[in-house]
């Protein structure tokens, strides 16, 4: 039976990972493009227009990024870009579930309690 192209990548991957690593390296634009394009279905180019935009800031609490770079935000129903956010501020929305009511209530519950 004849291997797809994908199968035929594939092994070569397996078969030379210190070449595979090296390319790697020396190409890390095309690999964060390939990543941004499988994961996100947007390209390096339209990351750094989002980037641009938002002056290289966190769309949520408006800090650059202090160890990683900022994260493509996306709504987990439909697949939409809605913008970059810092590894905070990415984990706080999915810890709260994308949910709306739920941050609304954490924001009551938090302004409750605020000493004045």
């Amino acid at each position: 039976m004849k291997k797809t192209k994908k199968e035929m990548i594939d092994d070569w991957r397996r078969r030379n990972p210190k070449r595979k690593r090296k390319w790697e390296e020396e190409n890390p634009n095309k690999m964060r493009n390939a990543y941004l394009k499988w994961k996100y279905g947007i390209t390096l180019e339209m990351y750094n227009s989002l980037f641009e935009e938002q002056k290289g800031l966190c769309a949520i609490c408006f800090e650059e990024p202090k160890k990683q770079n900022l994260g493509v935000d996306h709504d987990h129903v439909s697949g939409k870009i809605r913008g970059l956010l810092c590894s905070t501020c990415n984990s706080g929305i999915g810890l709260f579930k994308e949910d709306t009511l739920l941050l609304k209530k954490a924001i009551e519950y938090i302004s409750k309690h605020e000493e004045i």
